[in-house]
């Protein structure tokens, strides 16, 4: 299908309702509590007190009684980029070789865990990085030159449909996982987002910009996959020649920091935006397949994934680049430097993914959460680092520059990181 970006039009709602003001003094706003029983007669959309009674079944920590402001909130911490490799480091891998024998054969893996109720890792913690990147994302979608660069959508009415409904799942997520940051009037028909002082009029903004929406209160990339059409799959069966279960393409994507060139992506398969990976079509296609085949509204998953850079910047570089470019290590700039400025500049990124169906629509959610820090901050997460160093030396070559590390460039960051990895084990795990 054509693309088309002008389904969700630049600039906010009606002049009237701006979707976007300070708090007004005195505003009463309601725990989450009463706004579940305000939403079984509030006009605004059915399906939000649908997808809270869905999210929130587990909950009766929150006061039911309204006050008259929000909860003043815990100090908000930053989040490491290395807080999702730490959750899954050995504790008591010993210090890696210093010249491990070269590998013949590697397997691509890719460890999932579970995402089930609550949901409470579905969107990660709010960090102090949270009112920044908003600004970003904000400054992204405000510009009509670099709007079109981070949002991309089919423009199918179902499309847009399933974009209401991952904005009203996620407006009922944050108020009762995040009650410190996120909370609504006692109507229920404004957000209050406490890290950035906005206040969002759910109704203008449901109806017509839910991506906006979604980009004014979270951080993470957004991604909306839908069953390929019969037509489809049958082609991709006869190329295939075997009989495959139902593959997904890109219906419509918000991103920002993790990848580019979305108009690209648009309509293609799963399969096909994954050729470059290397290894992924004898290693993850069927398990891939498999985990969207069982999937269910009641059950996610959440995976992570890393790579190096040579900066620090968050936005993904083809915004201001052009399309063809990637975000990897620049490795013209890491040589012209001398060794130990190469070294120093090197930024780890990683992503926080996760994966779920939308019980209304069926679209598949696909959600990153990116988070970059300087490498040489490595040296106080030992443990962190002698794991990085245990997937490095088990990766191909191919990936590995999949990765940003050139095989050129690869002993040398291996011994950088290798001489941050002898120390104790870091009880913190990063966090």
């Amino acid at each position: 299908m054509a693309c088309c970006a002008a389904t969700f039009l630049p600039g906010g709602p009606s002049s009237r309702h701006t979707g976007q003001r300070r708090l007004a003094a005195g505003t009463e706003y309601a725990s989450a509590a009463s706004w579940w029983r305000a939403q079984r007669v509030h006009p605004i959309r059915p399906l939000v007190w649908a997808c809270a009674r869905h999210d929130a079944r587990e909950s009766s920590t929150c006061p039911s009684q309204p006050r008259t402001q929000p909860n003043s909130g815990a100090a908000l911490k930053h989040v490491s980029s290395f807080t999702w490799i730490a959750r899954d480091a050995s504790p008591i891998r010993p210090n890696p070789e210093p010249s491990p024998p070269p590998k013949t054969s590697y397997k691509l893996t890719a460890p999932m865990r579970r995402l089930e109720r609550p949901w409470r890792e579905w969107i990660w913690a709010v960090g102090d990085d949270f009112a920044e990147h908003i600004r970003l994302r904000q400054a992204c979608l405000s510009n009509e030159n670099t709007r079109r660069k981070v949002l991309a959508t089919d423009g199918a009415p179902e499309t847009l449909e399933a974009a209401r409904e991952l904005a009203e799942l996620l407006v009922s997520h944050l108020v009762e996982r995040f009650p410190e940051h996120f909370c609504l009037n006692a109507d229920a028909t404004e957000l209050f987002v406490r890290p950035t002082k906005e206040t969002y009029l759910l109704e203008d903004w449901l109806s017509s910009k839910p991506m906006d929406l979604i980009s004014c209160i979270c951080v993470e990339d957004m991604v909306l996959l839908k069953p390929v059409s019969d037509a489809v799959q049958k082609e991709l069966e006869e190329r295939e020649q075997t009989v495959l279960d139902r593959q997904y393409d890109v219906a419509l994507s918000c991103v920002c920091f993790s990848f580019g060139n979305l108009h690209a992506r648009l309509s293609l398969p799963l399969v096909t935006l994954h050729e470059n990976v290397p290894g992924f079509a004898q290693d993850l296609r069927k398990v891939t397949d498999k985990i969207f085949a069982k999937m269910t509204p009641d059950r996610g998953y959440t995976r992570h994934n890393w790579e190096m850079r040579t900066n620090g910047e968050m936005l993904h570089p083809s915004i201001d680049l052009g399309d063809a470019v990637k975000g990897q290590l620049d490795v013209q700039r890491f040589r012209s430097m001398s060794p130990e400025q190469a070294l120093e500049s090197l930024w780890f990124r990683s992503e926080y993914q996760s994966v779920r169906r939308l019980p209304r629509s069926g679209f598949v959610l696909f959600a990153v959460r990116s988070q970059t820090d300087p490498l040489v901050r490595l040296k106080e997460h030992p443990t962190v680092a002698r794991e990085l160093l245990h997937r490095m030396d088990n990766m191909s070559p191919a990936f590995l520059e999949y990765k940003g590390i050139p095989q050129t460039e690869k002993e040398q960051i291996r011994r950088y990181i290798l001489g941050m990895a002898e120390g104790p084990v870091d009880t913190d795990r990063a966090r």
